[in-house]
């Protein structure tokens, strides 16, 4: 791992945590067995409403741009609660991750646009052009994720 992806785990981890210790009661007292990792797979502990509300408190001005979903921060959390559920990963996890892969739902300077619904960077590179929006395609391997 380089050292740019290495920062990019340490601050998500610590935004999760962070968001965790907001929301859900204290754990019991770890016995010398618990490891300190967070597990990504299993089901989400926030709601999509505690991430929408973490959200508004911590992004800054950026004005969230998920077209199809009226820039609606609940619903695109409640997109990664339900998909998460779906596929046994933590929801939540996913959902702040997101947050700095799409610079807080702005893409200010990316190269995904905002109609890709491609909030992982996939596809995304270094050297690859920016792409203006998804409307007419994209070449491959493609950015544009069609839905939420």
């Amino acid at each position: 791992m380089n050292r740019r992806a290495g920062r990019r785990v340490a601050i998500f981890a610590s935004v999760v945590v962070a968001c965790a210790t907001s929301f859900v009661a204290a754990p019991p007292r770890a016995s010398a067995s618990v490891t300190t990792h967070t597990p990504v797979m299993g089901p989400s502990l926030l709601t999509a409403s505690q991430l929408a509300h973490w959200y508004s408190n911590h992004h800054g001005s950026t004005q969230p741009r998920i077209p199809v979903l009226n820039n609606n921060v609940a619903a695109l959390a409640q997109v990664f609660i339900d998909e998460g559920t779906r596929e046994g990963v933590r929801g939540d996890m996913a959902f702040v991750q997101s947050m700095l892969e799409t610079g807080w739902l702005g893409f200010i300077g990316s190269q995904i646009p905002p109609d890709a619904y491609n909030y992982a960077g996939i596809y995304a590179y270094d050297g690859r052009s920016g792409l203006p929006n998804c409307a007419n395609g994209d070449s491959v391997p493609s950015r544009c994720m069609g839905t939420p």
